[in-house]
């Protein structure tokens, strides 16, 4: 990104192109600057900003099954019991 040429004033930043030209056509119908309309249009959104998105909504996961049968000991083999 450019550096900003003013240092400490203000916010430096790059627009999609086309957004500009939507914003200079904007503020040339209404008789304002571009600066006017920029700072009007985050005026607006930080006052009323858009609801947050809704979260996803995630399926239910299978049920957990055990595809290991569990070992089965001979009673007294190995164990050191008997």
């Amino acid at each position: 990104m450019p550096s900003n040429p003013r240092k400490n004033k203000g916010v430096y930043m790059e627009l999609p192109p086309d957004l500009v030209e939507q914003v200079k056509a904007l503020a040339e119908r209404r008789g304002h600057t571009f600066k006017d309309e920029v700072i009007e249009g985050l005026r607006r959104h930080v006052a009323y900003p858009p609801p947050p998105p809704a979260p996803v909504e995630l399926l239910p996961l299978p049920p957990v099954t055990t595809a290991v049968k569990p070992a089965v000991t001979k009673k007294g083999k190995g164990t050191g019991r008997g």
